[in-house]
């Protein structure tokens, strides 16, 4: 839960091998292939997929970062199009590629977030009924160090305190959050940073008070 920043804290995971070669360059008459999947051609539907599988894998993979979840977002994407494009709605044939990039994309940013209000509706849940029988994972995550950096969270500035929650505890792509708060990939990194800062700051003074209470 918090042992990437506890890390940070202290002081990349290596990238997943995309098991899919980029296809070459060819030409490809995308109005002709949009009308062959209208009219019911399964093969031109697979011949689409063939085209775009790796450049929608590859944006689905940076958005959600999990193994699982690509593939699942990667063939909504595909019925998604597909059956866009059966009731006619791609009216500019020669603009597919884009039109299936952005189907990805937005697909899967909103499921991401429909995945983040389902977690928190089901903590929110998990706070009103308490567990009889908590176990290991539970108790260590209630106590020390866990507890102590719950509680110096809650300490810092609003934008520190979602931006740290939303990157490290519900591990949310760092896409999803620039879109949403407004920053480019720079600006998130310098307030990520600042952020870790602060945290780091206010532990060291929880600690340091802890000590001089201790001596007395």
């Amino acid at each position: 839960m918090f042992k990437s920043l506890l890390k940070r804290m202290s002081s990349s995971t290596a990238g997943r091998t995309d098991p899919r070669s980029a296809h070459s360059v060819v030409e490809v008459d995308y109005e002709q292939l949009v009308n062959r999947i209208i009219a019911g051609e399964t093969a031109a539907e697979d011949e689409l997929v063939d085209l775009f599988e790796a450049p929608v894998f590859h944006i689905i993979r940076r958005l959600a970062k999990n193994s699982p979840q690509v593939e699942d977002f990667s063939q909504d994407t595909f019925l998604t199009v597909i059956r866009k494009i059966r009731n006619g709605d791609v009216q500019q044939p020669e603009r597919l590629p884009g039109f299936i990039v952005n189907t990805a994309r937005y697909h899967t940013i909103d499921q991401l977030r429909k995945m983040r209000i389902r977690i928190n509706e089901n903590l929110e849940h998990a706070e009103e009924v308490p567990d009889p029988a908590p176990n290991l994972l539970d108790q260590l995550q209630a106590s020390e160090k866990f507890a102590e950096i719950r509680e110096v969270i809650g300490q810092l500035i609003p934008r520190y305190r979602e931006l740290l929650l939303r990157f490290y505890v519900q591990e949310e792509p760092k896409e999803i959050l620039c879109a949403e708060l407004g920053l480019t990939s720079s600006q998130f990194d310098g307030v990520l940073h600042r952020a870790r800062n602060r945290l780091r700051e206010l532990y060291e003074e929880r600690k340091g008070t802890e000590k001089q209470k201790n001596r007395k």
